[in-house]
């Protein structure tokens, strides 16, 4: 079971992890959006894929940062002897 401490800390985790995926899946969206309708004889396949590729990794990333938070931050466990 976790303690409350814990409980905060995960849940803080959790919400920086959402303010990151958000903030990195902006600039993706905005990319799509432009070129979509600043540069309509783009190739539309290529546009859409670099797109995907630039909102999968930034998911990623998202997804990935709490895990990270908490390994970064949290102690080492005592050794047993």
């Amino acid at each position: 079971m976790l303690d409350e401490f814990e409980i905060a800390e995960r849940n803080k985790a959790r919400s920086v992890g959402l303010a990151l995926t958000q903030s990195l899946t902006l600039p993706p969206l905005a990319y799509l959006i432009v070129a979509g309708t600043f540069a309509p004889e783009a190739d539309a396949y290529r546009t859409a894929y670099a797109g995907g590729l630039l909102m999968m990794a930034a998911l990623r990333a998202g997804g990935c940062a709490p895990a990270m938070i908490l390994g970064w931050t949290r102690p080492d466990p005592e050794p047993e002897s």
